[in-house]
């Protein structure tokens, strides 16, 4: 026997889930699928886990839904996690070459240093 229950008590239960649980719920059936799945709820759990998802539009997030962003940001945050120092490779370079003004000519082949106050 299968319950039906209203989708907008349904949105306030599952707008109290994490990410984790809401992942599970959507696996209940299509009705929850679909509810879970919501832009609503998974920008506010996006909104919770990282600040500038307030300056994210839809225009930015292209055909991404806020679900698809979500996982996949976790998904970099998991992998740069378990990144070591000997991953990467990089170089030093001389002090000189820091900072530099674009309008100053050249100098023996390297660009003048700009004194900043």
């Amino acid at each position: 026997m299968e319950i039906h229950l209203p989708r907008l008590p349904l949105m306030e239960i599952f707008s109290y889930l994490d990410a984790y649980s809401l992942l599970q719920v959507a696996q209940v059936n299509k009705n929850w699928n679909e509810l879970a799945s919501s832009d609503v709820l998974w920008r506010k759990l996006c909104q919770k886990r990282w600040f500038y998802c307030n300056m994210v539009t839809q225009q930015l997030l292209g055909k991404e839904t806020w679900k698809e962003f979500f996982i996949y940001r976790t998904w970099q945050e998991h992998a740069k996690s378990r990144a070591k120092p000997e991953d990467f490779i990089y170089k030093e370079i001389p002090a000189e070459y820091g900072c530099f003004d674009l309008g100053k000519p050249r100098t023996a082949g390297k660009y003048q240093a700009v004194d900043y106050p």
